[in-house]
């Protein structure tokens, strides 16, 4: 392979890798909204959504047991350089039986 073409072939892989790893928050938060709506039913059971979840790679989840409410976050959703990144924080609200009636969704920009 010539100068030239390797070094052509290297910046096509290094685009198509940077490209891949860049995610539109409000699409991913859109994305989620759908599913959430789609899979999670009012009245569903809290181990069910604690199944969609796993299921959704979303494994940063914890209950809170006086308030009733699934905390969830997605790090890394979108970065930039290396000081600032988003994510998608979730709250998930459960009735006194744990049955499933609302949630909220918000993106975050955290700075280091």
């Amino acid at each position: 392979m010539t100068r030239w073409a390797r070094a052509l072939f290297q910046l096509a892989f290094a685009s198509i890798a940077l490209l891949g790893c860049l995610r539109d928050p409000d699409t991913v938060e859109r994305d989620l909204r759908n599913q959430i709506q789609q899979e999670l039913p009012i009245g569903t059971d809290k181990s069910q959504v604690i199944s969609f979840l796993r299921r959704h790679n979303i494994g940063e989840f914890v209950y809170g047991e006086k308030t009733r409410t699934i905390y969830a976050k997605i790090r890394d959703v979108a970065r930039w350089r290396l000081e600032f990144a988003t994510e998608i924080r979730l709250k998930f609200y459960f009735d006194e039986t744990e049955k499933f009636t609302s949630y909220e969704a918000e993106q975050v920009l955290i700075g280091f």
